[in-house]
């Protein structure tokens, strides 16, 4: 019968002291080219894997950490993060345990976290599916690193990473502008959301910066957000929009799931995309963007950079990196990217063929 290899054949394989193995496989520093190299090819000639427990009683370190979130499933800004962090995670040669937190309201005191904290990690990012202030205060009595993804915390007591929103506007203005369209109003989301709020900021500075008029701003949806009936106001709203004098030449929507209520609505009127009126979406979500007909136009979010950076941001505080001073945790905004796609018309090529425009 097989049995496991050991550092010890490790070291025999590689002509080494264990010693010399243990200092490879913990990272120490002044290991020769040469002897890590030899280690290595051991380590994977013999497949040997180190003894998570071995190490956790040697060093208190089980180079494992804890990704916690409040929608693990269903929610494809949550995959993305973790995907994220994932990929960064096994770069840096740790483990993640993924655990889905049923509290969103005390997101840091539940079951899931209780798990973690009893496995031992050696730190935890908490991502919510959602941007938004969370409550931190049940952590207070921990001392393992905490990291938030798309969401801070009221005090600031911990570095957090989110999505830079008010960027995000301009780029969708900016690519708004450069595509000819002047008369533009957007489809905001609930006025509550943090997210909303800096989207509409940079999309009207947007327009400032260009020198141009101030787009028109909507809310459309209100106490209802999150539910089944979250848009039961748009279609009275964009009828309203349709029917003005100046009806404008782009829907820039909130969000991509607003853009695909706004494609349907539209349908449902004979207005077509993009001949007769153009959409712009915020969050670039692939099972979206480029299932519609014609593929929206959006501005990404980027989840999965925001995963790499949280997990970049724990493993520093974990190994005392230089860096943010951890008695200043930092507020890190993440920059997306615009795609401009057939539901965006190009009013520049239709008035150098036409001699005129909106």
């Amino acid at each position: 019968m097989n049995t496991m290899p050991t550092i010890y054949d490790v070291a025999r394989k590689a002509g080494v002291s264990p010693k010399t193995v243990s200092r490879v496989l913990n990272q120490e520093p002044n290991v020769r080219q040469t002897t890590l190299e030899a280690v290595e090819r051991a380590i994977e000639y013999l497949d040997y894997r180190p003894s998570t427990a071995a190490r956790l009683l040697k060093s208190q370190r089980t180079r494992v950490v804890g990704f916690l979130t409040d929608r693990v499933v269903t929610s494809p800004e949550a995959n993305a993060i973790a995907r994220g962090v994932s990929e960064a995670a096994r770069a840096a040669g740790y483990t993640v345990i993924f655990l889905n937190e049923l509290s969103s309201d005390a997101p840091l005191t539940g079951q899931a976290f209780n798990q973690l904290v009893d496995l031992k990690v050696d730190g935890i990012i908490y991502a919510s599916h959602l941007l938004r202030q969370i409550d931190v205060t049940g952590y207070a009595d921990h001392n393992k690193p905490l990291v938030l993804a798309n969401c801070f915390s009221g005090e600031g007591a911990f570095t957090a990473i989110i999505p830079d929103d008010k960027r995000g506007g301009q780029l969708a203005a900016e690519m708004i502008i450069a595509h000819g369209h002047r008369r533009v109003t957007m489809l905001n989301l609930d006025e509550a959301s943090f997210a909303a709020g800096d989207r509409w900021i940079g999309f009207s500075q947007g327009f400032s910066v260009a020198g141009l008029a101030a787009p028109t701003m909507v809310t459309s949806i209100f106490e209802d957000a999150g539910s089944w009936d979250e848009h039961r106001h748009l279609p009275k709203i964009l009828d309203e929009v349709l029917a003005a004098p100046e009806p404008p030449t782009v829907l820039f929507c909130g969000n991509d799931k607003l853009a695909m209520v706004v494609y349907g609505l539209l349908a449902q009127r004979g207005v077509r995309v993009p001949d007769d009126i153009s959409v712009v979406g915020y969050d670039d979500f692939p099972h979206i963007c480029q299932l519609l007909r014609p593929r929206l136009s959006s501005v990404s979010i980027a989840h999965d950079l925001i995963g790499q950076r949280a997990f970049d941001e724990l493993y520093r505080q974990l190994n005392d990196l230089p860096g943010i001073d951890k008695a200043a945790p930092a507020l890190i905004k993440v920059e997306g990217a615009p795609f401009a796609r057939a539901s965006l018309a190009d009013l520049k090529t239709a008035r150098g063929q036409s001699g005129v425009g909106p």
